[in-house]
Formats: C-alpha cells, sequence, structure tokens
C-alpha cells in the first residue's frame, strides 16, 4: 500500500492566492492590469524606457509615481479555492498510484523561531491569502489534515517517510528527505537516495534559504554550494571541514554557534529524529551534543 503524504502549506498559499488577485489602473489612461509587474512593464514601454541605455531602478525611481495608480484587491469565492484544493489532491492520489494520503500543515507555532537569532526567521514575507485560514479549515475538516505540535508540515513529511510513502510538494527543502518525492506542480516522479539527501542538506547549511530568511555564508546561493559539495564528493570530512572553516571566516564571533543556528534552521526532521534530543544533522557536521 503506498501513501501520499501531501504538503497542506503548499495546497493552503497556491490555491488560495490562485482565486485572488490584485488590479493596478492608470488613473489618467484607464488601464487596468493583473498585479504590478503587468502594470510596471506597461508604463515602461509607454514611456521610453530602454533596457540598453536605462537601468530599470534608477528610471522607476526617477519616473514611477504610485500616486496615479489605484490598486484593488479582487477576492473570488471560497468554493472556487475549496474546488481547486479538491481537484489537486485528486490528481496528486491518481499520479502517484497511492492508494491512501495524508496531509500535514504546518503549526501556528514553531520551534525554528526561537532557534533564529541571527534573523529572524521568515521574516519580510509578504501578507498571507485572503483565503488562507478557511483553505486550512477545509483540509483539517474535510481532509482530515494533522499538525504536528511546534512543527512545519515539512517536518512532519520528513518524520512520516518511508519506504512505501511519497512526499508531494514542491519545496526544495525537502530534497532532503530520502525516498520517493513527486512534484504537484510538474507532476513528475522522482527518488531521492540517502547520498543526495544528505548533499543538498549539506548545501543548504553552506547557502541558507532566502525565503526563509537564513543568512547561511553570505555570497554562497545553490549553484555555488552544489559545486562546493561536488567538488567534495566521497570527502566527508573535507566538506565538514570547509564548512566550519566558512563559518569561522565569516561569523568569526561565534563560529559553530552560528553554524549550529543555520543547521536547525535548515535541517528537515527525518525518520527516528526526536526534537531536540536526536537530530541527525549534528552527525552530519560532526558535531556533538
Amino acid at each position: 500500500m503506498k501513501t501520499a503524504l501531501i504538503d497542506g502549506d503548499i495546497l493552503v498559499y497556491r490555491m488560495a492566492f490562485a482565486t485572488q488577485k490584485n488590479v493596478w489602473t492608470h488613473t489618467r489612461s484607464g488601464q487596468f492590469f493583473e498585479g504590478v509587474k503587468k502594470a510596471k512593464d506597461w508604463f515602461k514601454e509607454e514611456n521610453g524606457f530602454n533596457p540598453n541605455t536605462h537601468k530599470s531602478k534608477e528610471w522607476m525611481d526617477k519616473y514611477w509615481d504610485e500616486s496615479e495608480w489605484t490598486s484593488e484587491l479582487q477576492v473570488e469565492p471560497f468554493n472556487h479555492c475549496s474546488y481547486l484544493i479538491d481537484m489537486a489532491m485528486n490528481t496528486i492520489v491518481k499520479k502517484t498510484g497511492a492508494d491512501t494520503a495524508t496531509v500535514y500543515l504546518s503549526d501556528k507555532s514553531c520551534f525554528r523561531n526561537d532557534i533564529a537569532v541571527t534573523k529572524e526567521y521568515k521574516a519580510g514575507r509578504p501578507p498571507p491569502p485572503v483565503h488562507k485560514d478557511k483553505a486550512r479549515d477545509y483540509l483539517l475538516n474535510l481532509y482530515g489534515a494533522e499538525i504536528g505540535d511546534n512543527l512545519e508540515a515539512d517536518d512532519m513529511l520528513g518524520l512520516n517517510q518511508t519506504e512505501s510513502t511519497v512526499i508531494c510538494s514542491i519545496d526544495k527543502d525537502l530534497l532532503q528527505i530520502p525516498g520517493r518525492h513527486y512534484d504537484i506542480v510538474n507532476e513528475t516522479s522522482h527518488m531521492v537516495d540517502p547520498y543526495e539527501a544528505d548533499c543538498w542538506f549539506m548545501c543548504q547549511v553552506i547557502s541558507g534559504d532566502a525565503t526563509d530568511n537564513i543568512p547561511g555564508i553570505p555570497g554562497m546561493g545553490d549553484a555555488k554550494a552544489a559545486k562546493l559539495v561536488d567538488a567534495y564528493a566521497g570527502d566527508h570530512e573535507g566538506l565538514v571541514e570547509c564548512i566550519k572553516g566558512m563559518y569561522e571566516e565569516h561569523y568569526p564571533y561565534d563560529p559553530e554557534g552560528v553554524l549550529r543556528e543555520m543547521a536547525q534552521l535548515v535541517y528537515i526532521l527525518r525518520k527516528g529524529d526526536v526534537l531536540g534530543e536526536n537530530e541527525q544533522w549534528r552527525n552530519l557536521l560532526n558535531l556533538e551534543d
């Protein structure tokens, strides 16, 4: 029997955002656009912006006047959102060949908030969609979604992944978890082996996660981190020493403390982990409790 482990947070945000839009209207011309990007693209075209001679930000700072625009948030009825959730659930089960499905949602509190001291965890994110809370309640009441105490949905997915499950999400963080994965947007399946999972964790320790406001090593994005990890293929001890050296260079005031902080922030709990007691990230970085 195969079970689809579904990232409920992704369903909530994607489907709720899909049923709302910001309409920007240019007051003088009457032109209107769905989203500020389309509005700004039109404004550039109408007012002689030349990418070969102008720097976009400087030009927009000079000519864009937000007082000439009005913005209105238009939200569709919630039944449109619930319909999209139902369609997604049916598609996931069908495409994965699952016999059953379990949906996980993040708790409203998270242990990572207490760990993050270098930067506030997930700070600076845009406001959530209007139907967020209703969508969560819909998954809880109709699909029996589960919430782990002080955990995020990612952790619940990782803790429950087995040989007979498939993680269904689009979150790249979950590539830390060995086993079957299904991309709910691209509708593609792939297998992550234990070595690949560990490598992705090491990459994220280096690069951090801009989406979650986790800095990692400054200047080391995903591509650079992956290249570095690949360069140490077969030499885990050497990779660990390299990472520790980078943290000593960029965080000389407390390199091991910051390394522990970043590792705990990016690490997704795996099967067998016990939060705060037995988490495999310590062994991967050769750090004692």
